[in-house]
């Protein structure tokens, strides 16, 4: 019967992608999380530019 490799040692390069996705998740969190209060349309969040929030209307 053959025995299952379970542990296994993990090689250097796992460690690399598994450090590249932890920082591709925490960049994408962090976008994630600023963006966030523009969709809330205040006045506080967009500050002078609230005057341009609507774009003007072509007649």
């Amino acid at each position: 019967m053959k025995q299952a490799n379970i542990l296994k040692p993990i090689s250097p390069i796992s460690y690399l992608y598994l450090l590249g996705w932890i920082f591709q998740i925490g960049f994408a969190g962090k976008f994630v999380f600023q963006a966030l209060p523009y969709f809330s349309l205040d006045q506080e969040v967009f500050g002078r530019y609230w005057d341009f929030k609507w774009s003007p209307k072509n007649s």
